[in-house]
Formats: structure tokens, C-alpha cells, sequence
């Protein structure tokens, strides 16, 4: 969970990885005055590891309403295009309700659902997001020293950050120590089985 704030507006971003999706939810608690169907949020993604390591997505969706967008851009691109949504691709956007962890007063909420089949299963991500808040006709990034002049500027990933994949989330141990954690499992089962022999 990461939690920022933006004039003085908090927000919650989550992160998962699931089976073969990766998801996002951007909880922007601060936003309290909603403008349905122009209040948005964008999540990109740049796979480290993908096959064409230049490829970048960009996954858009819009507040209380069903439009939503993937759009894309390579390295002989030089512009974004809108490209075919997958199956099992979800982004989704609405007030948020009482069940909120984080407040009870109605808010936008962003969630997207991504086949890592689409950006590639990767060790690190680059990662940029935007939300635009209508009222006030402005703009917040993520990293925060970005500043579009618009919600569909997107700057360059060298100015991306750092997402280290979920898939990586747990530790991967050395070969000699799982030698030696196989070697003592062996001598353990061993001997209780020498245990069971005798009685």
C-alpha cells in the first residue's frame, strides 16, 4: 500500500498479482467533489523483462462511467495508440461506498484488472499513474515530480518509477541452502521412520 497526498488530498494506491492477472486500485479519499464522466485515472506500465522492453500501456478508465481504454506506444511510435482490449481485461470506476476501509464519505476509486499475458510477466515494472480531479482542473502523478500540463501528457519512462513485480515478492534462496533444507528434511524423515520401525 502506498499513501500520498496531493493538495493536502490523500490518496491510497494498491497493488496485487493474482494467478495470471495484476491489479490496481487507486483510492483517491481526497476526491470528495465527483464529476462523473470526467474525473479519470490512467495506470502505465513498461515491462522490464518483455520481449520489446520499449513497449509502453497505458490503461484509462473514466468515474461512473463504462468507458475504459488501453492504449500503447513502441518504440517506432511516436504517439499512443488505442489498441483491442483483451479478455479479462476490467477497469472500473465509481464513488466509493461504506464499505470503504479508509472513510465513509463518498470518494473516487479506480480498479483495473491486467493480463500479464498483455504487458508481459516481468521482475520490474516501470510505472507511472495519473488522476485527473474535474474540480479543480488539475492533475496528480505518480512519481510527484512529473506535471503534465494535461491529463494525456505522459512523460517519457526514464521519469517512471520503479515497481518491483509481485510475482518477485517472496525471497528466492540460494541453491546451498536448499541443499542443506532438503539434507536436513531427509535425516528427519529418516529417523522417524526408524522411530515408527521400532514401535
Amino acid at each position: 500500500l502506498n499513501s500520498m497526498v496531493f493538495d493536502n488530498m490523500q490518496l491510497r494506491l494498491r497493488h496485487a498479482h493474482q494467478g495470471d492477472f495484476l491489479y490496481f486500485l487507486i483510492d483517491f479519499e481526497g476526491d470528495k467533489n465527483l464529476e462523473n464522466g470526467k474525473d479519470k485515472a490512467m495506470i502505465c506500465l513498461n515491462p522490464k523483462e518483455n520481449p520489446n522492453p520499449n513497449e509502453q500501456f497505458c490503461f484509462i478508465t473514466i468515474l461512473e462511467t463504462e468507458n475504459s481504454s488501453i492504449i500503447s506506444r513502441t518504440a517506432n511510435t511516436e504517439n499512443f495508440e488505442e489498441i483491442e482490449k483483451p479478455d479479462g481485461f476490467i477497469a472500473l470506476s465509481s464513488a466509493s461506498d461504506e464499505n470503504d476501509r479508509y472513510s465513509k464519505i463518498p470518494h473516487s476509486t479506480y480498479e483495473f484488472k491486467i493480463p500479464t499475458e498483455l504487458v508481459g510477466r516481468s521482475s520490474e515494472y516501470r510505472f507511472y499513474f495519473a488522476v485527473h480531479e474535474a474540480n479543480s482542473s488539475k492533475t496528480f502523478t505518480f512519481p510527484s515530480q512529473v506535471e503534465p500540463t494535461t491529463f494525456d501528457m505522459i512523460p517519457d519512462t526514464n521519469n517512471w518509477a520503479k515497481l518491483v513485480s509481485p510475482d518477485k515478492s517472496l525471497p528466492e534462496f540460494h541453491w546451498a541452502i536448499l541443499v542443506t533444507v532438503s539434507s536436513f528434511t531427509l535425516v528427519i524423515f529418516l529417523s522417524r521412520s526408524r522411530i515408527i520401525t521400532r514401535y
